[in-house]
């Protein structure tokens, strides 16, 4: 049984929807690396400029940046999530699994959560000697966004984060499209949010790793890397629709703790699984 991408709601530096993403990406200009040295590192960052939404109608346990980022991508997938329960259920009503509810799952690949709400009260701690009033640790634990995007979404089955760092919301795909061929989910909401933070800005420069200006990958003169920010979030199900995710390849290579095996034998065996499971070749 296939795997299909019913659906894609996307915030970042490009844009807040996948028209203006597409269109600022294959612009070609630069524009949209701003330098900043707003979080204690001289550097160029991808910063979604527009107005977040507001989450006062929500628990403060979810008042993140990293939440508003959701939000503004599970707003342009939340219309085509109410067609897609309704095409589920239609199909299950011609099944032998009519009865059994509809299951909805959410898998989310995050590295920092909502770490940069515990930043901003821990400065406020050392100055004050007290929290922030409306922080709590629970902010900046790694199955928050999940949580709050289950919470938006009305999900019922699995609701967990995968933090393996660059390959997060790649694992998380991987991970929805099991649920679904597994029968433990109907629906899957899958992808990636990140916020800029201190941490991850200051832990990337701490390993001389960052462009103090706008990369230039693929070039000889490269000399890093920038960081950003955003959201992207899948509606995954078996309902047939224009793309299919066709195949997937997990590997781990231990070569070191953050750097790969320096023939990219772990790169190599991801991408022949990918490509054997797909029916392609490369």
């Amino acid at each position: 049984m296939k795997t299909y991408l019913n659906d894609l709601g996307i915030t970042c530096a490009l844009g807040d929807d996948k028209k203006t993403v597409l269109a600022n990406f294959l612009s070609g200009t630069n524009q949209f690396m701003v330098p900043s040295d707003e979080l204690g590192v001289a550097t160029y960052i991808g910063k979604v400029q527009s107005l977040l939404p507001d989450l006062s109608a929500y628990h403060y346990i979810h008042n993140t940046r990293n939440n508003q980022l959701a939000l503004l991508a599970f707003q342009q997938i939340e219309n085509e999530l109410l067609k897609l329960k309704k095409a589920v259920q239609a199909k299950k009503t011609e099944s032998a699994s009519a009865n059994k509810p509809l299951k909805i799952a959410v898998v989310i690949g995050t590295s920092t959560s909502g770490i940069a709400s515990g930043e901003a009260s821990m400065t406020q701690y050392l100055a004050t000697g007290k929290h922030e009033e409306k922080y709590h640790y629970t902010q900046q634990e790694m199955g928050a966004c999940a949580d709050f995007i289950a919470t938006l979404a009305g999900a019922n089955s699995s609701v967990y984060s995968i933090s393996t760092a660059c390959t997060s919301s790649a694992k998380a795909l991987i991970s929805g499209q099991r649920l679904l061929q597994s029968g433990l989910a109907d629906i899957v909401i899958a992808g990636g949010v990140d916020s800029l933070c201190k941490m991850t800005i200051n832990g990337f420069n701490s390993i001389a790793s960052l462009d103090p200006n706008r990369s230039l990958p693929f070039q000889k003169a490269r000399a890093g890397i920038n960081i950003g920010e955003g959201a992207s979030l899948f509606l995954m199900s078996n309902i047939e629709s224009d793309i299919a995710l066709s195949g997937y390849g997990e590997s781990s290579d231990a070569h070191h703790i953050s750097a790969p095996h320096p023939e990219g034998k772990g790169a190599i065996e991801a991408m022949n699984l990918a490509l054997n499971r797909a029916g392609l070749a490369p």
